[in-house]
């Protein structure tokens, strides 16, 4: 990235020059996912810190939610079924 740096100069007039310079960042990391899917939001902006294991971004997964609202419907009517099948033993 091309950035504009103006430095000023120590001497006795405090003369101001401008020099073209590239401002690279000090470490870069590559981020991936297991899995192919598409962003949901963003966490983190631009220049954050972040640590070891925090969220910085959420896939959407709404196949994955119908699936999972999908089996715990499935467990509660099992549940409903084996407290039936109890009390009237």
């Amino acid at each position: 990235m091309l950035r504009f740096l103006t430095l000023l100069l120590a001497s006795s007039a405090c003369a101001a020059a401008e020099f073209d310079c590239m401002i690279e960042a000090r470490q870069t990391v590559e981020i991936r996912s297991s899995v192919e899917a598409v962003i949901e939001s963003v966490k983190v902006t631009r220049g954050s810190f972040v640590a070891k294991g925090q969220v910085i971004v959420t896939l959407e997964s709404g196949p994955e939610r119908a699936a999972l609202a999908r089996r715990r419907a499935r467990d509660a009517r099992a549940r409903r079924r084996r407290r039936a099948a109890t009390s009237c033993a």
